[in-house]
């Protein structure tokens, strides 16, 4: 700014001087808040995106991104397309993002927890997002076992799928069966099911060739790896979500 004075002995007479200074770093994030909903309990849940914007005028630079609090180990930085890591630089008026995973090690509400972001940004050197989500879960059950039968009648059982307590299940179920012995064939009805918050079934008829000799071969179902019971020992049944 100039500045008057009686320099020389010239009334009014101005000096000026030039000031020059750098705008510090600073930081911004696209959320505060990311909640991942419903997703099976140790199952990986497809990853949600934090972007940390510089908008100061000069570089900023992160220390450290972690994550703290209640059922912290639930969440995780994927190193896929995370940007923002320890050591890097955000150069003025670019982005780095973190991209955050959710694995629910129980049923129920989890977290929550804190993502903390340690930088040299101006005011303030730490940005947080709050991290939550909900375990779910099923569980799979034969209440009735099935009546024996003999070779070349069908065995049916009745499966059924029971959410946690105080959880719905909004992902598709869907069954097979394999280790089939010879002349065995399986099918389900319905193949997939979906539980959303109520118990739901399906129905295993299982179906074996007719003895060639003539002499009927009773077959008893025996206790299965199911909840339950009566599944014949050599068949498995499997699910995915």
């Amino acid at each position: 700014p100039p500045c008057t004075d009686d320099n020389n002995g010239v009334t009014g007479s101005t000096q000026t001087v030039t000031l020059t200074g750098v705008t510090p770093p600073a930081a911004t994030l696209s959320t505060n808040t990311v909640n991942f909903g419903n997703q099976g309990v140790a199952t990986v849940s497809s990853a949600s995106k934090v972007t940390l914007t510089n908008p100061g005028g000069s570089t900023l630079h992160i220390t450290s991104a972690a994550i703290g609090g209640t059922n912290a180990t639930d969440f995780a930085i994927a190193t896929t397309g995370t940007t923002c890591t320890n050591g890097s630089t955000v150069a003025p008026n670019a982005t780095c993002d973190i991209n955050l995973t959710f694995t629910p090690a129980a049923v129920g509400p989890r977290g929550t927890a804190t993502l903390t972001i340690t930088d040299d940004a101006s005011p303030t050197t730490t940005q947080t997002v709050s991290l939550s989500g909900t375990g779910i879960d099923f569980t799979i059950a034969v209440p009735t076992p099935p009546a024996p039968a003999t070779a070349g009648q069908p065995i049916t059982a009745t499966i059924q799928i029971s959410l946690a307590t105080g959880t719905t299940f909004p992902n598709a179920v869907t069954f097979s069966a394999s280790n089939l012995p010879p002349n065995t064939t399986a099918s389900l009805a319905p193949p997939s099911v979906t539980p959303g918050a109520s118990v739901v079934t399906t129905t295993l008829t299982l179906t074996t060739a007719a003895n060639s000799s003539g002499n009927p071969r009773p077959s008893r179902p025996a206790h299965g790896p199911l909840s339950g019971g009566g599944l014949p020992r050599p068949y498995r049944l499997y699910w995915r979500c």
